[in-house]
């Protein structure tokens, strides 16, 4: 009997040709198979770089935490201290932001810690002192849209403190000068003061103007009204 014809060419091949997917997983499992050995040292070296990022970000979520626990401890024991008493009293709350600034300077919360020192040290008559930690946080925050203007003030007002006039005019200028207005009638009236001071009338006046008429509801407003009419 006749063999039945099935309708099918015989091309020689038993299957059919892979798509090319196929073609190329089967060319990935040989690269694989030739360099097994490198592929496989790659990968420990991926999954340690994984855990060392991991362990990285695990650190500074814990040293973050520690940092602020701290920092509202240190707080917590400067709201303590009677403000009537000597600057001595605040000698033992200096010494444990410096240590906290020393132990975590590179978290969020060792920031605000220097600049809680610095503050403090100006308020208990050390400007010279506070103007070194304001100018070390500037070096951390001069990039800081959200801080870096208070270091600015601060380092006004050290400068003022020293009697470092012009100093602190251009400082208090670069306050006006940053993007943040937060702070900007705190400075207008200090640059009327320290011009005052300078003997400088126009320029005094100029400025308790420019605060009255950009902020008048100001709590420096009426201050600066009654420098202008006196």
């Amino acid at each position: 009997m006749a063999e039945k014809n099935t309708g099918l060419a015989d091309t020689g091949h038993s299957e059919l040709p892979d798509d090319p997917l196929q073609q190329f997983l089967k060319k990935m499992a040989g690269v694989a198979r030739t360099y097994q050995k490198q592929l496989i040292i790659a990968g420990v070296g991926l999954l340690c770089l994984i855990l060392v990022v991991s362990g990285v970000f695990y650190f500074l979520g814990q040293a973050q935490n520690n940092a602020s626990a701290r920092l509202l401890e240190i707080s917590r024991q400067a709201r303590a201290i009677d403000s009537q008493q000597s600057p001595e009293a605040y000698d033992g709350i200096k010494e444990r932001y410096a240590a906290l600034i020393e132990d975590y300077g590179y978290t969020d919360a060792g920031e605000m810690a220097l600049l809680r020192y610095a503050a403090l040290c100006l308020e208990t008559g050390e400007p010279d002192r506070a103007l070194s930690l304001y100018e070390a946080a500037w070096k951390k925050l001069k990039n800081n849209d959200q801080f870096n203007f208070l270091v600015l003030n601060g380092m006004a007002h050290s400068h003022a403190a020293m009697e470092n006039y012009e100093k602190a005019v251009s400082y208090f200028q670069q306050v006006l000068e940053n993007q943040s207005t937060v702070i900007d009638d705190h400075a207008l009236f200090n640059l009327g003061l320290l011009y005052e001071e300078m003997g400088a009338p126009e320029k005094s006046r100029q400025a308790f103007e420019q605060l009255v008429s950009e902020y008048p509801d100001s709590m420096f407003a009426d201050a600066a009204r009654a420098r202008i009419s006196g």
